[in-house]
């Protein structure tokens, strides 16, 4: 079928998005967050490349307009195509290949949490707290990117140097275009800004001491300007220190410095600091509560005040910002409304948005970008780039073919690949709808299920038809064996359909804590809320209920079998119903698993609350990569690897 063309809002941020490479210049961040053989694989989609450097204009008194006009003229690209654009299906894929490869390639594709945005004299990137970075590629907005990366607590940097702070205290990382290489020091712990650079000049608060120079040797070391250092800001040959409750300026490149004065401390946690290249400075952080936390500065950094600001939303801020015509920008910590300044720092007020936005800041020639949870960046005062699809992280995925995957997300909808994962579409008419699972039949059959939802798709969803739902269920899962399919509805009493989901009945049985497992048409077991193990011989009519050898966390599907892990990490196997449970090897991993997956070359993928792991027959596993907060697991079929995050999303491919 064919696309309508964009409406003419959608074509200005196409514009916007192909400009978006000059004019930034700074970065902020969030704080600190709380805590593989390949088989069949397709060609890859066509590789896109960046384009080539743009230089920012030199600062002047009174800037020319920048690269984002506030009225653009109208352009006539007509966008990504659409996901349902017509391309034949490919064959579906058998039900149940469970088959990963052996060294993965790390890529996060959705986080709620942005830590930090930089523009660089290669392009801009966005990192996010568990590790991912999406680059900005014109004019298809941001995109997902491998990466090598642990999660995160900071990102900053300008034309040729990134620096990416580790969320556990690790070394910094420091990439100056070649990879990326290691301090001997972390970075920005608790959300402060310990970093800064000012071009290819670089500072480093660490140990009491500050670093200063060319990265990444930073080879002048000497004590802080002021007692507990705790943020460091520069721009343009200025510098500022800030301690716990003294301050310091420098307007020779850090060279000397020049004790300030402030004697009406609001900050008490200072957080970031902004300084102009004529002296205007803003220090923001944490404040008493009701109270504004930020102070400002006119001549440098020597003397500072109170600033004017909302008695609500602006006692907990992260990270500040000017643009280059002077404007100031500041967001808070937690999601919430960003702040804009028009009289250098002296009064403030609140930037209406729809959605939240908070943390990660980078300025523009006009405006800044800002992270936020849903589409990982939004615009203050200009229009942002395209986001990278897949706006929150997903709650279940299942795929029908290596390219073709639907996945519910963690606020509902229906989302659609076919690219194997990589980029997701949300399909027209899902929106907001409070789905909670998905599952396949068969073929390309899926069902979706919800709040008083049941939806059936007959081709990979790329469109959806009402079921009626067996009257007030409140779906929580549903899995399928061919047309038979049970669907818990969280009263006791689940749903079982023998049609292919056109039809449902409810039967007996006890609250299931986890989906059903089917071995065939007639044989399944579920694991009850009280940790019992339910038996069904007469295809999900009824369940036999016994308790199991010790405490299961989980039950998953296992060639000739079912699989279950308990709180210690050893992997248990049943052949079915008469069979007893056999203990296997035990599984050492730092943090207990959560979820795991069998596979059909005897080995188990696990997932703890911090990484991804594979496990031997024999019990060892080794480390795949990092997905903090892992809750679930889907396999494309050619080997790569989805894991699924309370707030984010991490494809692992098989190299």
């Amino acid at each position: 079928m064919s696309r309508p063309a964009p409406p003419p809002r959608a074509r200005r941020r196409t514009l916007i998005a192909a400009l978006a490479l000059a004019g930034l210049s700074a970065g902020a961040c969030l704080p600190e967050p709380t805590p593989s053989t390949p088989r069949g694989r397709f060609a890859d989609p066509p590789v896109v490349r960046p384009p080539p450097p743009i230089e920012a204009p030199e600062p002047e008194a009174d800037p020319p307009p920048g690269p984002w006009p506030a009225d653009p003229p109208p352009v006539s690209d007509p966008g990504p195509p659409h996901p349902l654009d017509p391309t034949p299906l490919p064959a579906p894929w058998p039900v149940g290949e469970a088959v990963v490869g052996v060294d993965f390639e790390r890529t996060v594709v959705a986080d709620e949490r942005v830590v930090g945005l930089v523009a660089t004299d290669r392009g801009v990137s966005a990192a996010t707290a568990s590790g991912g970075l999406f680059e900005l590629r014109t004019p298809g907005g941001f995109e997902p990117v491998p990466t090598a990366l642990p999660p995160l607590r900071g990102f900053i940097g300008e034309q040729s140097v990134r620096v990416a702070c580790p969320a556990d205290g690790a070394p910094a990382r420091v990439d100056l275009g070649a990879g990326w290489a290691r301090l001997d020091v972390g970075c920005n712990p608790g959300g402060r800004h310990t970093v800064a650079t000012d071009k290819a000049h670089g500072y480093l608060l660490a140990g009491g001491e500050l670093r200063d120079g060319a990265w990444p040797a930073l080879e002048r070391r000497r004590p802080a300007p002021v007692p507990e250092p705790r943020v460091v800001g520069a721009s343009e040959g200025r510098a500022i220190v800030v301690g716990r409750a003294a301050i310091a300026a420098s307007e020779d490149a850090g060279g000397t410095f020049i004790d300030g004065a402030r004697p009406e401390p609001v900050v008490l946690e200072p957080r970031a600091v902004a300084v102009t290249g004529k002296g205007r400075a803003v220090l923001v952080g944490r404040s008493a509560p009701g109270r504004a936390a930020i102070e400002y500065s006119r001549d440098g950094g020597r003397t500072w005040r109170a600033a004017l600001g909302p008695d609500r939303g602006a006692d907990d801020l992260a990270g500040v910002v000017v643009d280059a015509r002077g404007i100031f920008f500041a967001a808070p910590r937690e999601p919430g409304a960003a702040l804009r300044s028009d009289d250098g720092g002296r009064s403030w007020r609140p930037i209406d948005r729809r959605i939240p936005v908070g943390g990660a800041l980078l300025a523009a020639d006009r405006g800044a970008l800002v992270g936020t949870p849903r589409g990982l960046v939004a615009g203050l005062d200009r229009d942002p780039p395209r986001g990278p699809g897949l706006d929150r992280p997903l709650w279940r995925a299942t795929f029908t073919h290596p390219r073709v995957g639907v996945g519910v997300g963690v606020l509902g909808g229906i989302w659609r690949t076919t690219d194997g994962g990589r980029r997701w579409h949300l399909v027209p008419g899902t929106a907001g709808l409070p789905f909670t699972d998905l599952d396949r039949l068969g073929g390309h059959r899926l069902m979706a299920v919800g709040a008083g939802l049941f939806r059936r798709s007959d081709d990979a969803g790329a469109r959806w038809t009402a079921q009626p739902p067996p009257g007030s269920c409140e779906a929580t899962w549903v899995r399928f064996t061919g047309e038979r399919g049970l669907a818990d509805c969280g009263d006791g009493r689940p749903a079982l359909s023998v049609d292919g989901g056109a039809t449902w009945d409810r039967v007996e049985a006890a609250p299931a804590r986890g989906p059903a497992v089917w071995l065939d048409h007639q044989r399944a077991a579920t694991l009850a809320a009280d940790g019992r193990v339910g038996w069904s011989r007469d295809g999900a009519a009824h369940f036999a209920w016994a308790a199991p050898p010790t405490p299961f966390v989980e039950l998953a599907p296992a060639p000739e079998g079912v699989s279950a892990i308990d709180v210690e990490g050893r992997i248990w196997r049943s052949a079915g119903p008469d069979g007893a449970w056999q203990p296997g090897p035990r599984v050492t991993t730092p943090r207990p698993p959560v979820t795991h997956h069998p596979l059909a070359d005897g080995r188990t993928l696990l997932a703890t609350a911090e990484a991804l792991y594979v496990a031997d027959p024999d019990g060892a596993a080794r480390r795949l990569g990092p997905t903090p907060e892992a809750r679930a697991l889907a396999l494309t079929g050619d080997g790569a690897v989805l894991v699924l995050q309370a707030t984010a999303t991490t494809r692992f491919d098989p190299r």
